[in-house]
């Protein structure tokens, strides 16, 4: 038996087991809890791309190029937060759909939803209201509002429930676009 070649042997085994661990502890905590996951892509920077306000959308132009300016709200019928964001979904989509060079546009995003309900709840036509598949795209989070003009470059991006701060904010921004 070799002693410095076993004792480095042992070191090596050692070194690999505990970096072994903590790639485990890692994915595991990736797994379970959603801010873990949020730490660990940004510190390897695996944060996957999102809408950027100036870029393109990357979104089939079907769904702005009828106006100057869409806006397109991504939601779902089932989740808490769009239930909450409802009644300014609702003011958004009527003031955006008042004036001509606007346009509102309802995605929803769960294959549970209903989109002649929605287009109801919402007060607007119901060739406004469309299923959509957000695998593949920027989209992250429901709800989601874009401000697209009619090349395909966001305007203006928010997500979650907005505050009355932010909402009177964003209406501004879309009545300044006019």
């Amino acid at each position: 038996m070799n002693v410095p070649t076993d004792r480095a042997v042992r070191r090596g085994a050692l070194a690999i087991a505990i970096t072994l661990v903590l790639i485990v502890a890692t994915t595991t905590t990736a797994i379970v809890f959603p801010a873990g996951r949020e730490w660990v892509r940004q510190r390897l920077r695996w944060v996957p791309p999102t809408f950027d306000v100036g870029r393109a959308s990357d979104l089939p132009p079907a769904l702005y190029e009828h106006a100057d300016f869409t806006v397109l709200i991504f939601a779902t019928t089932h989740c808490a937060a769009c239930q909450r964001a409802l009644p300014f979904h609702r003011e958004l989509s009527q003031v955006a759909n008042s004036d001509a060079r606007l346009r509102a546009h309802v995605l929803l995003t769960s294959a549970g939803d209903d989109a002649s309900t929605t287009a109801e709840t919402l007060g607007i036509a119901a060739d406004r209201v469309t299923m959509f598949d957000p695998k593949g795209t920027k989209l992250h989070h429901v709800p989601t509002i874009l401000v697209v003009d009619r090349r395909g470059i966001v305007r203006a991006m928010k997500e979650g429930v907005l505050s009355a701060e932010e909402q009177h904010a964003l209406m501004e921004q879309i009545r300044n676009l006019r």
